[in-house]
């Protein structure tokens, strides 16, 4: 099995390349090793939770009308909630911890993931990571400019499950 996440999807892809003896070979797209909440997403989850904490809360009480119900389904806030807030208790997930080959895509601009490559530079080199930096991309761009983010992730599968 191979596995690939973008941002959310990442962080997973993160656990099973660790966890299970099943997968061959994983792509982390947007997120780093580590912790799965950062100080930057700790801030981001605070400011989402002040936001839409309330909201959450009232659906699940029942206590929404209809209209405001839908909405908040529709947007999934009542989940994202909770799982952000599950996050922030998830363990640390090393990249010497990645049992199958491994790799890390970000865009240049996303300042989380080039802050970690930075400071764990010299531990990466014992790892089955391979880091793979596009210019100017920002974690949007990761995930909505595939035309650039799919030949390189194709690339490594094929390299690393020996696709011809």
């Amino acid at each position: 099995m191979i596995v690939l996440g973008y941002s959310f999807g990442g962080n997973i892809a993160r656990y099973l390349g660790a966890w299970s003896d099943r997968v061959q070979a994983i792509a982390v797209i947007g997120v780093p090793f580590g912790r799965a909440v950062n100080k930057e997403f700790n801030d981001y989850i605070d400011v989402f939770i002040e936001k839409y904490g309330a909201l959450s809360q009232a659906y699940e009480e029942g206590t929404l009308n209809e209209k405001k119900r839908k909405s908040a389904i529709k947007g999934r806030i009542p989940v994202w909630v909770a799982c952000f807030q599950a996050m922030r208790g998830w363990p640390s997930i090393d990249a010497s911890e990645i049992k199958c080959p491994a790799l890390l895509l970000a865009g240049a601009k996303n300042k989380s993931v080039m802050d970690w490559i930075e400071e764990d530079s010299s531990s990466l080199k014992r790892t089955r990571v391979q880091i793979e930096i596009v210019d100017g991309f920002t974690h949007q761009q990761e995930f909505s400019q595939i035309d650039k983010v799919y030949p390189i992730v194709n690339s490594f599968f094929k390299k690393e499950l020996k696709v011809i």
